[in-house]
């Protein structure tokens, strides 16, 4: 995928904006915000984990590829793969080959049959608490680009003020 211009990506946040102010079906904004980062980063795979507090665990609101369905009853550990790695220390997370990273969690794969190449993994935090995470897998065009790296936070960003 090509590099958003600052125009496209000016476009993009506004239509982020727009889709905030258009609803309070929180669950509707939440897919249309999704949608959006798919359309713009590409990902062969994406989901949106959400942090269960209480059992200090993460869980997929949503998830959007061909491992989607069998990824809808999993639960990480906080702390757990690269996703659960950015919930607790709330920083992203780019690797370009997740099999040569310590906090990948291979059972994940392993489970659903999908293979994991590269992962872009950007926390939602809302005054100053992780409430979840937005995990894009193989979307190649965000590893190692700064700019697209910049325009996922901001969006994460929007996310979580949803």
């Amino acid at each position: 995928m090509m590099e958003p211009d600052r125009d496209n990506e000016l476009a993009i946040l506004q239509e982020v904006a727009k889709t905030l102010t258009s609803t309070l079906d929180l669950k509707e904004v939440l897919a249309k915000i999704m949608e959006i980062i798919a359309q713009t980063f590409k990902p062969e795979d994406w989901s949106l984990l959400m942090l269960d507090e209480e059992r200090q665990e993460l869980y997929f609101e949503v998830s959007v590829g061909s491992a989607a369905k069998k990824l809808k009853d999993l639960r990480m550990k906080l702390g757990e793969g690269i996703a659960g790695w950015v919930a607790k220390n709330g920083q992203p997370i780019y690797t370009a080959d997740a099999y040569q990273d310590q906090r990948f969690a291979k059972w994940v794969d392993e489970q659903t049959g999908f293979r994991t190449r590269s992962v872009a993994a950007v926390p939602l935090i809302s005054k100053g608490k992780v409430l979840g995470v937005i995990e894009l897998l193989n979307a190649d065009s965000v590893n190692g680009n700064h700019r697209q790296t910049q325009l996922l936070e901001a969006l994460a960003d929007f996310v979580a003020i949803a």
